[in-house]
């Protein structure tokens, strides 16, 4: 579709070198292509044509922005405020550009200014939480993500972050209950199975963090990050012959990732068992 639409720009542009309409279509066809060099430059001749087409900035911005040029983008971004007042979308990206460069302090500044003007934001509210925990200032930011929660209570998204933060803050329960919900909420990623059996392990649930891994097993039975981590959890309990099934499963799934098992438990470097199992794979 988006091929059609650039090779459609293209032969208009052909014919009508001087409309800005069509140099911005062609550069939002590039921009879905991920073609962000060619879409920019589309840009650059609409607003060449038409100086104060304030869609055209905004759009060069993000495709900036996703080639992670930030302080350009932020640049670009703060254009449209010449011609068009402060837009929440804007003053949003302009923060995440400034998280991105770990700039905190602008970062809030400007996702401050974006709830401001549309209190109703709720990606904004969810990333001064986010930023202020950045700076370590987690009890500040809980508050906020909570006013993000309120604002749009069935995003999985706001949950998982709020679970995390609970985790970190040692609120086991509160946080539990949040890992619940982002499954509930019909979660689509299998990182909440790891994150949910690794709380419950932190509270000293070990069977419970088992049961839920197997049940994250049933969701996900191809990917092998869940099967590195179940044979870990198995390991640490004593039940040595089923946590090498699931090593070997892992293995076959995917032998590249067996450092993951070393990252979560890094004593099994020295588990000459477990070292031999994983080098048997090495030479299949």
């Amino acid at each position: 579709e988006s091929a059609a639409a650039v090779e459609f720009f293209t032969e208009f542009i052909d014919e009508n070198p001087y409309n800005h309409y069509a140099w911005f279509n062609l550069g939002v066809s590039y921009s879905r292509l991920g073609d962000h060099e060619k879409a920019i430059d589309a840009y650059d001749y609409c607003i060449a044509i038409k100086e104060d087409f304030s869609s055209a900035y905004f759009n060069k911005g993000n495709a900036l922005a996703n080639m992670a040029k930030y302080k350009e983008a932020i640049d670009v971004y703060k254009e449209t405020f010449s011609y068009e007042k402060a837009d929440p979308n804007a003053l949003y990206y302009i923060g995440e550009c400034f998280e991105n460069l770990e700039d905190y302090d602008n970062a809030l500044v400007y996702y401050n200014r974006c709830v401001k003007i549309d209190p109703n934001y709720a990606d904004a509210w969810l990333a001064i939480g986010i930023v202020l925990d950045a700076q370590n200032r987690l009890t500040e930011g809980i508050h906020y993500i909570k006013k993000a929660l309120d604002l749009n209570p069935k995003e999985a998204e706001f949950w998982y972050v709020y679970a995390e933060v609970q985790q970190k803050l040692g609120f086991h329960e509160e946080a539990g209950d949040a890992y619940a919900t982002v499954i509930e909420l019909g979660y689509e990623h299998f990182d909440i199975w790891l994150d949910y059996s690794d709380l419950l392990m932190e509270a000293g649930h070990a069977d419970t963090a088992i049961i839920m891994l197997q049940e994250g097993l049933k969701k996900f039975p191809e990917v092998a990050e869940l099967h590195y981590r179940m044979s870990a959890l198995l390991l640490e309990n004593n039940k040595k012959q089923e946590a090498l099934v699931y090593l070997q499963n892992a293995l076959s799934l995917d032998y590249e990732k067996h450092n993951e098992l070393f990252e979560y438990a890094p004593a099994l470097k020295d588990n000459n068992a477990i070292v031999e199992v994983i080098n048997t794979y090495k030479k299949q």
